[in-house]
């Protein structure tokens, strides 16, 4: 049980970062959000499949990039807040740029 915890724990600070990534990408290039849009028949619908896929994909994989459960928790803390700068400025860039 202690390897999924730790898979799945990864592989959600790995979804996230991939998704403020993809996200920061469409808010500097608005033409990949028409081109997705176009695509998938909604602007969010590849990044939920996306993030979806990696999650549970990493998630199942015997994933351990940390030996302890603190570890764990400091990597999706640090993954969670990476993202949240990684979003910020990407829309202040888009919204002011």
């Amino acid at each position: 049980m202690e390897r999924y915890v730790h898979s799945f724990g990864a592989s959600f600070a790995v979804a996230v970062l991939l998704t403020a990534f993809v996200f920061a990408i469409k808010a500097v290039f608005p033409e990949l959000e028409e081109w997705s849009e176009e695509l998938f028949g909604h602007a969010w619908l590849y990044m939920g499949v996306l993030a979806l896929v990696v999650f549970v994909g990493l998630g199942l994989s015997p994933v351990r990039l940390t030996a302890s459960s603190r570890g764990l928790a400091t990597l999706v803390a640090g993954a969670a807040v990476i993202a949240g700068v990684v979003i910020a400025v990407a829309a202040a860039v888009a919204a002011f740029g």
